[in-house]
């Protein structure tokens, strides 16, 4: 009987390791380093400078960090580049919510 429990217990184990392993996430980023001197979040770069007024920050709220855009008449964009097996990650997925949307705007 010992060993019937154990057999299970070994392909049970097998199971949830394998389980486990489709279901890896690659993390990009949580933004907890803070910035670098041009004030950009840590690994990033500019895609597009921003205009004067708008804003690059890392904020904190219940506990997450999140980046934080404020575009005031402008365009422009962030950039991480990394490299992973797109088979192994097959997904990629995003928290955002916008506050505020500019009249007309297209969103």
């Amino acid at each position: 009987m010992k060993f019937i429990w154990l057999i299970i217990a070994v392909v049970l184990l097998g199971l949830s390791q394998g389980y486990s392993a489709e279901k890896e996430i690659l993390l990009v980023d949580r933004f907890e380093e803070g910035v670098d001197e041009k004030g950009l979040p840590q690994g990033w770069a500019l895609e597009k400078e921003p205009g004067p007024k708008s804003k690059i920050l890392i904020k904190k709220e219940k506990g997450n960090h999140f980046l934080h855009l404020f575009s005031v008449n402008d365009t422009f964009g962030l950039k991480k580049e990394i490299a992973f097996e797109v088979r192994k990650y097959p997904y990629f997925y995003w928290r955002w919510r916008a506050t505020c949307f500019a009249p007309r705007g297209r969103y």
